[in-house]
């Protein structure tokens, strides 16, 4: 059955991680990042220049998705004055994705919706600046009669390719990132989103702690993993550009209203209080409102209650960190039998009371097998691949990218039925991207184009 067939019946959602870099190195040294920046010029690409399209319509509320993006416009948008231009960065260049998402939960914003299929994981970010400087440029010229807002939103390493652009185009008047911190600090407020099972958790948090004072910025803590957040999740990110592109019509205020009653409720816990004033303090300093809240905040973190809950916090996380290290050598030293039981606990909630650090563990051993097996198979290594694959399958079963890497090495080792059936499990499991299959050397001589053709 054609591929392109088994793209359209068999896509289910998964979870990819080849949105991030990971070096590891099977002899025990290890470095994880979402994405990490390379010298400019380790990847050429000249197809920036096709993105702008001179004098072209856009119905409003009809998604129309172009080889280089997908674009939305929000029934609100005005014929001439000021509207919020929203660029999405997906770390799979899957510009679709996070546009179908929002688009029409985007509530009051009244916006243009853009999401690049060219800013992907792998390229340096100059390159990646460049496409999101033709992006912003061509929307410009599609639309010269609106006075554009520009906001960046990423997940994972486009959460890095946002954080980085914005330092590097001028103008740009916030971010709202998730899934992974950026590399150096921020220059205009950000947003940011840590889901409570993401394997990024703890550094989001310590990339929030270490942005300066004077930056308007502020981290949500919200219930979900490494993964866009849920519409309603993203709901606060709407609203505080929605107040900034119409200050007259409340919102912040209203916002600003409930986050004060919730840190007075007195059930509310120290962190929860601390939390809800920061959030009412973000939205007062990056809107121009008179910030009421810095003194109180600061009088919370000398309290005894507020000390007590960090110091709990920060020794779990300290903690997670050490379980870790200990996973990591364990993934290098121990063997399928003692793995099974071990990932059965982990994978039901069983092993620990905390669910959500049950999930952040089972993403870091997603991460480190799907690091190890790409490392061995560019190794050469098919017993250490397959190893790791296997181990893959086992951590994180509904993910995709272990059958196709699967695939690959059953390509390299001459078994056509075998990668075949490979890849169709990838398919069920959510791979969709055929252009990355035409592009896999091992499959030349494998004999897909009956698949990759109808």
């Amino acid at each position: 059955m054609p591929l392109r067939f088994y793209l359209k019946i068999k896509n289910k959602a998964s979870r990819s991680h080849s949105g991030l870099i990971f070096l590891f190195s099977v002899l025990g040294l290890l470095s994880v990042f979402s994405c990490k920046e390379r010298l400019a010029g380790s990847q050429s690409l000249n197809r920036e220049q096709n993105i702008v399209q001179q004098h072209s319509i856009v119905p409003k509320d009809t998604l129309i998705c172009k080889k280089d993006y997908c674009i939305w416009v929000s029934p609100e948008v005005p014929e001439s004055g000021d509207c919020a231009l929203l660029l999405f960065f997906d770390p799979q260049g899957e510009g679709k994705k996070p546009i179908e998402m929002y688009s029409k939960a985007s509530f009051s914003v009244p916006g243009i919706f853009v999401g690049s299929n060219l800013s992907r994981n792998g390229l340096d970010f100059e390159t990646s600046s460049r496409i999101v400087s033709a992006l912003l440029d061509s929307m410009r010229t599609r639309f010269p009669k609106l006075v554009l807002h520009p906001y960046f939103f990423g997940f994972s390493g486009g959460a890095k390719v946002a954080l980085n652009a914005a330092r590097r185009i001028p103008g740009i008047e916030g971010v709202v990132y998730a899934g992974a911190p950026g590399i150096s600090q921020a220059v205009c407020p950000v947003l940011g989103f840590a889901g409570k099972g993401d394997l990024n958790y703890a550094d989001l948090l310590a990339f929030d702690a270490a942005l300066p004072s004077q930056l308007p910025h502020h981290l949500i803590v919200w219930s979900g993993k490494h993964e866009w957040p849920k519409p309603m999740s993203m709901k606060i990110a709407f609203d505080w550009i929605a107040g900034k592109i119409n200050p007259g019509s409340g919102i912040i205020d209203r916002i600003i209203l409930q986050k004060k009653s919730f840190a007075e409720y007195s059930n509310t816990s120290p962190l929860e209080k601390f939390s809800a004033l920061q959030l009412a303090s973000f939205l007062s300093s990056s809107t121009g409102k008179p910030d009421k809240f810095k003194i109180e905040l600061e009088q919370l973190q000398l309290s005894p209650e507020f000390i007590r809950a960090k110091s709990k916090r920060d020794i779990a996380i300290q903690d997670e960190l050490v379980l870790k290290e200990s996973y990591r050598k364990a993934f290098l030293e121990k063997d399928f039998q003692w793995w099974e039981p071990e990932i059965q606990l982990l994978s039901t909630h069983a092993r620990f009371q905390d669910a959500w650090l049950q999930d952040r563990l089972l993403g870091y051993l997603s991460l480190l097998a799907y690091s190890a097996s790409n490392q061995a198979l560019a190794s050469n290594d098919p017993n250490l691949a397959a190893k790791f694959l296997a181990f893959y399958k086992l951590v994180d079963p509904v993910n995709s990218e272990h059958a196709y890497l699967l695939a690959v090495l059953e390509a390299r080792k001459g078994n056509r039925q075998g990668c075949i059936e490979s890849i169709k499990l990838a398919i069920e499991l959510g791979f969709n991207d055929s252009v990355r299959v035409k592009k896999q050397p091992e499959f030349s001589c494998m004999g897909l184009e009956s698949f990759l053709n109808p």
